[in-house]
């Protein structure tokens, strides 16, 4: 069923017609731009495998979010510009979640107090059985202030979106995922940044990380890109490939060289390959 930019009476219909539903496998609802009269989503069904949300609450952080309650639930992706309750229960099936939020509606991460941070690493932490995960680069920076990190101890496969920060959080988050075997860091929609030289190495560097690609198909940060190559180059021991997305065509002088340096320097794995694309 799709549910996409419709007007409702209020949370309780949206509700209602969502649970009407008994055999219910797979929902995707969105969200109308303007105010559709719902501000928290509750989802309860005990058939769905499959949810999409696509929501934009700038207008009511503070009221708005998603309830979940679907114990076969396998695929999860929210897509969410703002909202502070983000609820999830039951969640044994859970396998895949991609999960795009911005997490900072008051623009500054100190304004938040100790029950926004609970709330938040009671979410985290209540998804941290899954084997997929496709997270937003300002989830990875809130996650990181949570001390001790939750644990994704099943987690396989990592992609993360960065838009204008680079990601120094990065290797301690990695250090909570200590099977994690592909990555994929996505810079396509960010802008120039400073690149943080990277010390540590995870675990997941030493003993699982087989895969990684990074992508930056608008060349807007290719030096971090080609510094980050490096690191995963000379630290992942046993990394089988590592593709760079850098959209074709040509490059400058400089990047030209710096590839070249990297596609020449010794590798941490004898069995890694590096495909520049």
């Amino acid at each position: 069923m799709r549910l996409e930019n419709n007007l409702y009476v209020n949370d309780a219909c949206l509700e209602k017609l969502i649970s009407s539903c008994p055999v219910l496998e797979d929902l995707s609802f969105v969200k109308r731009y303007e105010d559709d009269n719902v501000k928290v989503i509750r989802v309860h069904s005990l058939t769905l495998t499959s949810l999409s949300i696509k929501a934009n609450h700038r207008l009511d952080y503070e009221n708005a979010g998603f309830i979940i309650d679907a114990p076969r639930l396998k695929h999860l992706n929210i897509k969410d510009a703002t909202s502070k309750n983000k609820t999830i229960i039951n969640l044994g099936s859970l396998t895949n979640v991609s999960f795009l939020v911005k997490m900072f509606p008051r623009y500054n991460i100190a304004d938040y107090d100790e029950v926004d941070f609970l709330m938040f690493r009671n979410f985290f932490t209540s998804i941290s059985g899954l084997r997929d995960m496709k997270i937003s680069w300002d989830a990875l920076e809130f996650i990181d202030k949570f001390t001790p990190l939750p644990q994704f101890c099943n987690l396989s496969s990592l992609e993360i979106e960065i838009f204008w920060l680079f990601p120094k959080e990065l290797p301690r988050f990695l250090e909570s995922c200590p099977n994690l075997r592909s990555l994929i860091l996505d810079f396509n929609d960010s802008w120039v940044m400073e690149y943080t030289k990277l010390t540590t190495v995870p675990r997941c560097l030493m003993s699982s990380l087989e895969f990684v690609a990074i992508k930056d198909e608008t060349k807007f940060v290719i030096d971090t890109v080609i510094e980050l190559a490096s690191y995963f180059a000379e630290n992942a021991a046993i990394l089988k490939k590592l593709v760079l997305h850098l959209g074709g065509g040509s490059t400058n002088e400089k990047h030209s060289k710096s590839l070249n340096n990297l596609m020449a320097s010794p590798r941490r794995s004898s069995t890694c390959q590096i495909v520049v694309c």
